[in-house]
């Protein structure tokens, strides 16, 4: 039984992790976050890694589960009543997200097909997610107060891949690219956008005008 377990045995998906993982903090708390958040209901892909083309899903939980791990500071040790400060601060802040992505809310009311919204837009890529759940992050910290007025400002944002700036922050010759250094220039980025001050490293790092 124990070399049949591991020569056959199936790697499952990372979100499959995510969805059964009950030891992390940020995986229960992303879990409570997607029931929370009304756009994020029945619009996250709980299996898949990466949408498949004609999927009908907005989101992944793996690009949910990542986005949280940056926003959210959570050890192992975590108790239920941590976690539920984890899920309070997560749904608050991508609630106030979502009011600043009208095309997420286009296709949670059905205006707007997810398939036709990843065609023409970032606005949903993992990347991006990622990125502003660390800049989100950094605004809890420097501007509890006042983070909302901020997060307002990514309904400015240009999300088009047509986009002239996405073309050497996170997309090369017309590919994605999810290096490190791609996902900390989306987030350089999207800081800029938000009126969040860049660090040296960021500033060389970004390859549009501050």
């Amino acid at each position: 039984m124990f070399s049949d377990l591991n020569r056959f045995v199936a790697k499952t998906s990372k979100s499959l992790d995510i969805l059964y993982d009950k030891r992390d903090p940020v995986s229960q708390a992303t879990l409570k976050i997607t029931e929370a958040v009304p756009v994020f209901e029945g619009m996250v892909d709980k299996d898949a890694v990466s949408l498949p083309a004609r999927s009908p899903k907005l989101f992944t939980l793996s690009a949910l589960y990542d986005a949280n791990s940056e926003l959210l500071h959570a050890g192992d040790d975590d108790d239920d009543a941590s976690i539920n400060q984890l899920v309070s601060i997560g749904t608050d802040f991508w609630k106030t997200v979502a009011m600043a992505m009208p095309d997420w809310r286009k296709v949670k009311a059905g205006h707007l097909r997810s398939v036709e919204l990843r065609q023409e837009s970032t606005c949903s890529h993992t990347v991006v997610l990622r990125a502003i759940g660390a800049a989100g992050a950094e605004l809890l910290t420097v501007a509890p107060e006042d983070w909302r007025e901020h997060i307002r400002r990514l309904q400015d944002i240009d999300w088009s891949k047509q986009n002239k700036d996405w073309e050497g922050i996170w997309i090369v010759a017309n590919s994605v690219v999810s290096s490190r250094q791609a996902r900390a220039a989306t987030k350089a980025y999207i800081k800029s956008k938000l009126g969040l001050s860049l660090t040296e490293s960021e500033m060389r790092l970004a390859s549009f005008a501050v």
